[in-house]
């Protein structure tokens, strides 16, 4: 795990870890996805999309965002849902949440107008 260090009293600062997405169909691959994320720090916040944006970028989602939300949340490794978070990743959105890392998969996809999810 990550340890930062605050400068003026050399306390241990809780690690926070953000990553998101649709989480449609919930199964291993994101389970397992979760899993890694929250092994890179220690406070794990998962960003949930809207079905609006996912049927804009992805297509229509088989469950609704409150069975989705609700899935994301019977994770063992999540300790926080940000419900209806942006389909691209920006700075604003981890300052917002407090989040140091962002932590994505392999399989990086990109938007509907062809850009890259992770945006700085």
């Amino acid at each position: 795990k990550a340890v930062v260090s605050t400068q003026s009293t050399g306390d241990k600062k809780q690690v926070r870890v953000w990553c998101d997405g649709c989480y449609d169909i919930m199964h291993f691959g994101h389970a397992n996805q979760l899993r890694q994320a929250k092994a890179m720090g220690d406070y794990l916040i998962v960003g949930v999309h809207t079905d609006e944006e996912v049927r804009r970028n992805k297509g229509p989602p088989v469950l609704t965002e409150q069975e989705r939300y609700k899935m994301v949340r019977s994770v063992k490794w999540v300790d926080e849902v940000v419900e209806g978070s942006p389909y691209v990743t920006e700075l604003e959105t981890m300052d917002n949440n407090g989040a140091e890392f962002c932590v994505h998969g392999d399989d990086i996809t990109l938007s509907a107008d062809a850009q890259t999810l992770i945006r700085l």
